[in-house]
């Protein structure tokens, strides 16, 4: 089973959790409340969507620069906390 990530959008802390595409976890664990989005943060994701595309260098170089800009963003985000 693929491990998904997500985000309390109510208290902003992150989950993962390991179930089938077709379950979807809705309640949070800290705050009880039904505020959860699940967001691309595992490989398998990652993969998937490139895979798919036409151009698979470029859309991996492409994703790869996406994905550290959002992890300076966030990172910046729990500096300033």
């Amino acid at each position: 089973m693929p491990l998904y990530d997500y985000k309390c959008s109510e208290c902003a802390e992150n989950f993962s959790y390991r179930h089938s595409y077709k379950e979807l976890m809705v309640k949070c664990e800290i705050c009880k409340t039904d505020t959860l989005e699940k967001f691309l943060g595992n490989s398998s994701n990652f993969i998937k969507k490139t895979v798919k595309a036409k151009n698979h260098r470029v859309s991996v170089e492409q994703e790869i620069e996406r994905v550290r800009k959002e992890l300076k963003d966030d990172k910046d985000k729990l500096k300033n906390r």
